[in-house]
Order: structure tokens, then sequence, then C-alpha cells
């Protein structure tokens, strides 16, 4: 399988504190991977270091298969796209205005691509309005496409549906989805919403106390958490409940059905503290 991201026994000391203690992770190409953990677990610290925002205190990354210690690496890192906690918006310009910005900073030799990405994100007909009053799901879409200049095929976002309503996350989803689907985007979103995310990632890792406890795919996952009914029976002997039901001519009565979730997975693997 080809990987975009692999982390061996990745770690980072803070003074007296490890943020990431010896993590191993692996995102497929053309993932969209689910990093799931509590605060303070770990998450963005991770997504810093692959962005070349901090050094690893020990351990080592590869990004397509090259190591972060070589010069190439910041070369590979033009590969990716990132929205790190809130986009960096300009609020006083309009969303062309900031797309053109943003081609400055990255050396982009003419605007040319600018209202595609726009109309990608569904801004094409945001004209003269300034991003200050944008809605907070307009300026999520707006710092994915300035995310998305120069092509990168890898898109971390730090907990991008902080603060939307239903409709802003609907959307966000929707477009993360033709992003993975049309243009073959690998994706590592970083998200405490757990019921969102999976209905889109391919691929999970739970994160505790720096550590990597599990990674597994969405049919994993599946399996794991299928459905599962409570029943209420008249019946005296509660072994007899593990023989067929039915073949034994027993009444019963399904009370209700229920269904073991990502949130209860996670809960069950790193404790029922705060999840986010």
């Amino acid at each position: 399988m080809e990987y975009v991201l692999t982390t061996e026994a990745l770690c980072k000391q803070y003074k007296k504190s490890k943020a990431l203690d010896e993590l191993c992770m692996h995102i497929p190409k053309g993932a969209i991977y689910g990093f799931v953990g509590k605060n303070g677990a770990g998450k963005t610290t991770l997504i810093r270091m692959i962005c070349g925002l901090s050094k690893p205190t020990a351990g080592s990354y590869t990004l397509y298969e090259t190591d972060s210690e070589a010069k190439e690496i910041v070369t590979v890192r033009k590969n990716i796209g990132a929205v790190v906690e809130t986009p960096a918006l300009s609020l006083d310009m309009t969303a062309e205005e900031n797309m053109r910005q943003q081609y400055r900073i990255l050396g982009l030799s003419s605007f040319d691509g600018i209202k595609e990405l726009l109309a990608l994100v569904g801004l094409e007909n945001t004209g003269k309005k300034k991003v200050k009053a944008f809605s907070l799901g307009m300026k999520q879409r707006l710092g994915i496409a300035m995310a998305l200049a120069g092509e990168p095929d890898f898109l971390v976002l730090d907990e991008p549906t902080n603060g939307l309503d239903p409709q802003g996350i609907i959307e966000l989803r929707e477009l993360i989805l033709k992003l993975n689907h049309e243009k073959g985007i690998t994706f590592l979103i970083s998200s405490h919403i757990l019921d969102e995310l999976s209905r889109i990632a391919t691929h999970y890792g739970i994160i505790n106390h720096g550590k990597m406890i599990k990674e597994f795919s969405a049919q994993e996952l599946e399996k794991e958490c299928g459905k599962y009914i409570n029943i209420r029976a008249e019946i005296s002997d509660a072994d007899a409940l593990t023989r067929a039901l039915d073949d034994l001519g027993i009444r019963y009565e399904i009370i209700s059905e229920k269904e073991k979730s990502l949130e209860n997975y996670f809960i069950s693997l790193v404790g029922g503290e705060d999840n986010a």
C-alpha cells in the first residue's frame, strides 16, 4: 500500500511533558483519515510537525516516502495544503483578493485558477463582498480554497467544523467528499465531532497522551460497531437466551435497537472523559 504519511516512534518533548510519545501512524494515499483524540492528546502537535512548523525530539516521519530530515522534504511539503485551527484570512478583502494574496505568498507566477478554485468551494458568486461579512462556513471553505492554491494533493484540516452550524457542516462534508472523489486528494482531519467524522472517514487513528492507541479502516470500524438489540423475554432461565428464541417458540419483545458508534468505540479505547 502506498502511504502519503508515515511516522515511526515520533516524539515531541516540551520540558516535562510529552506531546507525542513514540507515535506510529500510516495514512494511505487517497484516504480520508480521521484523527481522533481528546484536547491535549497531541493532534495539533503532529499537524504542526508535518507542516514544518515544529521538529521532532526523536523518531522520524516520511512524506511521500521522503524522510523528514532529507533536504528534499522542503520541496515535498509543497504537496501539502493546511488549515490549522482557523483560516488565516484578511477580513477586509474579498474572496478573490484573499486568493490573489495567497498566490503571491506562494510565489505563483499568475492568478490562473483562482476563479476555478472559488467555484470548486462554492464561492464563485461572492463578488465584492468582504470576508468579514461571510458566515463561518464560507470562511472555512475559503480557507480550503487557499490551501488548494499550488495544487496540493494532501490536505490537512485541524478541527474544520468548529463553530459551524448544521448547514455549514453539511457543506464542508460535501466539499471534502468531492475533493477526495473527484480530485483524489488525501485528507488528514483532526476532529472531535465523531458522528460527523464517521460519515466521511475511510481510515482512523485514535491518539491518547501522545500515543497511537489504534489505527483501523472504516470497514473494521463497521465490524466493531455493529447493531445490537435489547430483548425482554418471558423466561426464567437466562441461559436460554443464548439459544435460538424463535426455534424454541419463546414469546419475546424487542424493546429497543441500539447502534455502537464511533464515539462509543473511542470512549471504550481511551476512557470516558471529554473526547475533544
